[in-house]
């Protein structure tokens, strides 16, 4: 039978779009079988367990400068790179896809001495550490941007950046009414990430009380924080939401979000004003500038972001609905469609 391994973790970044990688992939072969590797305790599983077989791994963190916690983990790689072996001799998979995270280079190394194909996806505009490890084991690789092509030292596929099927069926009505938001309000939506943003989270959490007479709010907080005590009237507060979060982005007038390309790719499909605050100092911020440059969001750093310039700026969306127009169809311009069936086309050949 042909296994495709699936692999990443640890936050949701690398996982929504291999998510609509797999969707095509099981639409042309459902006889093939398709498996996830993910961290033991990342917000993977939740998302991921309802749609295919789920595998969990230890993770040793990439960190790209010296800290006490690079010598604790140190030893903590054979631990991981026995689960690695274990996994890829159990399912034998004829390829493995990963696009980044930290169980991701043990699993393409194991794999790709054991003889699977491999396949990397590059959705950030600069690479991460994990698909620059791994980049040396790769069959083919694929990315979101031009400036990709030459980002690994050698042949690269451009195929933009893959979107879940049910981004295009998404309905707002449904959101609304499952959410118990009143029908004459705007909805901002805040996306806090997968494992929570607390600099994010407490920014807008001193901003609810003056928004909400002029909207209605989705706060998604990420699975580590808890605000369910400061929930009211207008105000959702959820850690995680699963395939739902498609019909909440679909509702939104407004996103606030990080800088990471799998939610950034979602908002382009349905042509979303956004205010992006990236992570400082990642590589989120390179994400920011490319869409700043083309007028395609708002990027507030968040060195200097106070809750008062961030109502500020959401007000001024609400206020300014060609605004928010404008920049929906400029965050929609940037992302190359048909990027799903792209890179399965280049798993097939793979296999093949």
């Amino acid at each position: 039978m042909t296994t495709i391994l699936f692999t990443g973790g640890g936050t949701l970044g690398p996982v929504t779009p291999l998510l609509a990688v797999a969707e095509s992939l099981r639409k042309r072969h459902p006889q093939w079988r398709f498996v996830w590797v993910g961290t033991e305790h990342g917000p993977e599983r939740t998302l991921i367990a309802p749609q295919m077989e789920f595998v969990s791994m230890p993770a040793v963190k990439l960190r790209r400068y010296l800290r006490w916690e690079s010598v604790t983990e140190f030893f903590r790689v054979p631990t991981t790179l026995r689960a690695a072996h274990q996994i890829v001799d159990e399912y034998r998979p004829n390829v493995v896809i990963g696009a980044g995270g930290y169980v991701q280079v043990p699993l393409m190394w194991s794999a790709h001495r054991r003889g699977a194909k491999i396949l990397i996806h590059q959705q950030d505009v600069r690479p991460g550490l994990a698909n620059r490890l791994s980049a040396r084991w790769a069959d083919q690789i694929t990315v979101t941007f031009e400036e990709g092509l030459s980002a690994f030292g050698r042949p690269a596929i451009l195929t933009g950046n893959p979107v879940r099927a049910g981004i295009f069926s998404a309905d707002p009505s449904s959101a609304r009414e499952q959410l118990q938001l009143p029908p004459e309000k705007p909805v901002v939506l805040i996306l806090g990430g997968g494992t929570g943003s607390m600099a994010l989270n407490r920014l807008v959490t001193d901003l609810v009380d003056p928004l909400l007479p002029q909207a209605s709010i989705i706060h998604l907080t990420g699975i580590q924080r808890d605000y369910q005590p400061l929930v009211r009237s207008g105000y959702v507060v959820r850690p995680f939401m699963g395939p739902e979060v498609m019909d909440a982005l679909a509702l939104a007038d407004v996103v606030v979000t990080r800088a990471g390309m799998g939610s950034l790719t979602e908002l382009a499909a349905l042509k979303k004003a956004a205010i992006i605050i990236p992570i400082p100092d990642s590589h989120q911020e390179d994400n920011a500038a490319m869409l700043a440059a083309q007028n395609a969001a708002i990027v507030l750093p968040q060195s200097t972001l106070t809750p008062n310039i961030l109502l500020t700026m959401i007000r001024d969306l609400l206020d300014h609905p060609h605004k928010r127009e404008v920049l929906g169809q400029s965050m929609h311009a940037w992302n190359k469609s048909g990027a799903a069936n792209a890179i399965a086309n280049e798993i097939e050949r793979l296999v093949s």
